[in-house]
């Protein structure tokens, strides 16, 4: 069998396994595993990593990004994801990917050269494939890609009509990307407000967290800026080129009296966002 073929097999066989798990579970409504699907999964598809297995660790390298608006170059203000499956075969330099989407509308899904901060010549294309995007049963990288994908300078990204340009992008590589926050609202509502926080602070409501807005840049100014706190009445939101008496940079750095550290059971955000978001009331909290 030739190598082609082989691949190919593995391909089908992991999609045959999803079909049948699919239909052991429709009646129900859950998972084979007994759980139920949650709101905006991703859709089940063939995973390369099946071929990882079957290269062997030591002949191939194999990665699971999350794609993000913020990687993308300028940044895409969305709460939309996607996470996308690498293998590369060290031996063949054949790459293989799967990309699952949160959002249903069609995607153009590209492998690009370039690092962090940098938009490169397209390497491969992602066609639609059930669910899911995906490579099919490979492409095969010259010498100078392959390269470039092991030192990190490879990135995936997906387009959509409404932006070109790009709507969620990751690199390929497992080295931890902190993207740096620019301490001005349209950013930090790009890289901060939006995809953290404005999926509970979403105008919906009369009580926190929905009655305060944080969706778009102006709803963020008319929710934030010189508007007083409902837990702790003495104090505004955003006092502008007064950050410590904000209530904003004191629930980010959890000294508040009132209520819970922001983001709500999430991490807290880095020193550095922190500091730009602080940098940005000492500025007066402009636009």
């Amino acid at each position: 069998m030739s190598g082609r073929s082989y691949y190919s097999c593995l391909i089908y066989l992991g999609r045959v396994f999803c079909f049948v798990t699919v239909l052991a579970s429709c009646d129900s409504g859950e998972l084979a595993n007994g759980t139920v699907r949650p709101d905006h999964s991703l859709p089940d598809t063939a995973a390369p990593l099946d071929i990882a297995q079957a290269l062997g660790s030591d002949n191939s390298l194999t990665l699971t990004v999350a794609l993000k608006g913020s990687m993308v170059l300028p940044v895409a203000t969305t709460r939309e994801s996607a996470s996308a499956d690498i293998v590369f075969d060290r031996t063949s330099r054949r790459i293989y990917a799967v990309l699952r989407a949160t959002l249903d509308q069609p995607l153009d899904v590209h492998i690009h050269e370039g690092s962090t901060g940098e938009v490169g010549a397209e390497v491969a294309t992602l066609y639609a494939d059930g669910g899911a995007y995906t490579l099919g049963d490979g492409v095969t990288l010259s010498a100078r890609q392959a390269e470039l994908l092991e030192a990190g300078n490879l990135y995936i990204d997906a387009h959509t009509a409404e932006f070109p340009n790009g709507l969620l992008r990751a690199q390929l590589t497992t080295t931890s990307i902190d993207v740096a926050v620019s301490p001005s609202l349209d950013d930090i509502q790009a890289k901060v407000f939006t995809p953290i926080c404005s999926g509970c602070h979403n105008g919906n409501g009369q009580t926190l967290p929905g009655v305060m807005n944080l969706t778009s840049s102006e709803r963020s100014r008319a929710s934030l800026i010189g508007v007083y706190s409902i837990n702790e009445p003495t104090l505004l939101r955003v006092e502008p080129s007064n950050p410590s008496d904000s209530l904003l940079i004191r629930k980010l750095e959890g000294t508040h009296e009132a209520g819970s550290r922001m983001p709500f059971r999430g991490s807290k955000l880095n020193e550095q966002t922190i500091a730009s978001i602080r940098d940005w009331i000492v500025q007066g909290a402009a636009r």
